[in-house]
């Protein structure tokens, strides 16, 4: 008879990996080998399930954007790369650096409403190196908790980690 105890998708995976089967039959659990699979619940640490609720509250963070002046933008990988090239655009024309181009006459950024929201280069720069500080502190808080979640040895240890703690304010 197996004492089955919910750890997540990926226990059922680890089972199979090992080639093993469980199912539910007329609401009991019922294996293969009841002495392997039930090795296999006990020793289970369900790491892989806590990671992608990370990842996913991650890709949520991400997905948001980030506030700046009243106005939410985008800040996927692409709009992250854009930010930054007109922020060091920005930086060399504030800086006076020669052969700098031009800031552009008119230059917008567009808001995840789809307003037009006009910057100069010192609001460029501005709004670049908030983007950039609230990317990195996601990425260090995401590494963090990673790290947390691979260090753990007893699924207790796993369950206390809170993936939706300890993110940077939007």
């Amino acid at each position: 008879m197996i004492t089955y105890v919910e750890k997540g998708y990926g226990l059922h995976q680890a089972i199979q990996a090992a080639g093993h089967q469980l199912v539910q039959q007329n609401g009991v659990w019922v294996a293969d080998n009841d002495t392997a699979v039930q090795a296999i619940i006990d020793g289970y640490i369900g790491t892989s399930d806590k990671l992608a609720s990370l990842a996913a509250q991650y890709d949520g963070l991400i997905a948001a954007g980030r506030n700046f002046d009243g106005k939410t933008f985008q800040i996927d990988a692409a709009s992250q790369a854009s930010i930054s090239a007109m922020g060091a655009l920005a930086a060399s024309v504030l800086a006076n650096t020669p052969g700098a181009a031009a800031w552009p006459a008119g230059f917008y950024w567009i808001a995840t409403d789809n307003s037009h929201v006009p910057m100069d280069a010192m609001t460029m720069y501005g709004f670049a190196q908030n983007v950039a500080g609230y990317v990195s502190t996601l990425v260090l808080t995401n590494a963090a908790l990673k790290a947390a979640i691979g260090a753990c040895t007893t699924q207790a240890q796993l369950d206390a980690i809170d993936v939706t703690a300890g993110w940077p304010a939007n």
